[in-house]
């Protein structure tokens, strides 16, 4: 390696000598430019024989019991690694066969790439893509205390989905840019402030330069929260609202919107009970005689502006 990085200095060192003596030819001394040009010669010569030297060296290396062992080495490890990869994508394969999921199904993807599909018994399925199968490094340690790879496909269970939302917006602001000579910028940027578009014209003193541009600031995200088995509330977004359609179509009971609107009814249809059966008990009161005609209208009156 020492000889090699030598070698690549000579080569170097001729090109410079070279270059040089080529301009002192042209347009300087013909006595340096030839002094150099034959320096880089030389030069060029013994980068030539330590380029021989490597050559030779390498050769018998390849020769050598060492260098074998070093190939069948890594021809293994190649190996090893081919069939590691190949072992890891049944397994990969076995797991989406088991839940069911085929490429016809409707599903979203993450940013990772990671399939994100909503099964038929309407479990969240999270099916990690082949790329992260072969270069991430996911392990887990069994109860033997073997290190065993684990690519499996990650799923929240209907049951466990407390509600899913989508939160935050899109919002969009306009820059402008004002580029010009001197205090002109300031006074038509006052201007500006003052009197508008035109203020700027008034205020500016020589040629302005406006450019306007739009920065968007989108904070869109959609929100699952579900529940573990310790029966603490855990949460999974990602950005955009694709998620939020998705989920909607496959599971539209689990969105919070939906679900604040089926407990507004329950507790209207709750309460309409409740006045009908305090109405109903009213009136037994009056026909019984245990209350007047006056009372039982004031206090018909009273329940009925309270709905």
């Amino acid at each position: 390696m020492e000889l090699r990085n030598r070698s690549v200095i000579w080569w170097i060192g001729a090109l410079i000598l070279f270059f040089l003596s080529i301009i002192f030819l042209i347009f300087g001394s013909n006595e340096i430019g030839a002094f150099l040009f034959i320096n880089a010669l030389i030069i060029a010569l013994v980068a030539v024989i330590e380029y021989a030297v490597i050559k030779k060296r390498q050769a018998e290396y390849e020769n050598t019991e060492e260098y074998s062992k070093k190939k069948m080495e890594e021809k293994e490890l190649d190996e090893k690694r081919k069939e590691r990869e190949k072992s890891l994508i049944m397994l990969y394969e076995e797991n989406v066969k088991k839940c069911g999921f085929k490429d016809s199904e409707k599903y979203i993807q993450n940013r990772a790439h990671e399939i994100i599909w909503v099964s038929r018994e309407k479990d969240i399925i999270f099916i990690p893509s082949k790329q992260d199968v072969l270069f991430d490094n996911r392990s887990y340690i069994d109860d033997g205390g073997q290190i065993v790879e684990n690519y499996y496909v990650a799923k929240i269970a209907y049951s466990n989905i407390v509600y899913y939302e989508k939160i935050g917006d899109v919002q969009y602001t306009a820059q402008v840019n004002a580029t010009g000579g001197g205090s002109s910028i300031k006074g038509a940027v006052i201007g500006g402030v003052i009197a508008g578009g035109a203020g700027a014209i008034i205020g500016s003193r020589n040629k302005i330069n406006v450019k306007t541009s739009t920065q968007t600031h989108d904070t869109r995200e959609t929100v699952i929260y579900y529940e573990k088995e310790d029966g603490a509330v855990y949460s999974y977004s990602l950005p955009g609202f694709n998620l939020y359609d998705y989920l909607l179509q496959r599971i539209p009971e689990k969105d919070m919107k939906y679900m604040n609107l089926i407990h507004n009814k329950r507790n209207n249809t709750v309460e309409i009970l409740n006045i009908e059966k305090r109405l109903e008990k009213l009136k037994n009161l009056l026909e019984n005689g245990l209350i007047s005609e006056s009372e039982y209208e004031d206090k018909r009156k009273s329940i009925l502006e309270n709905i």
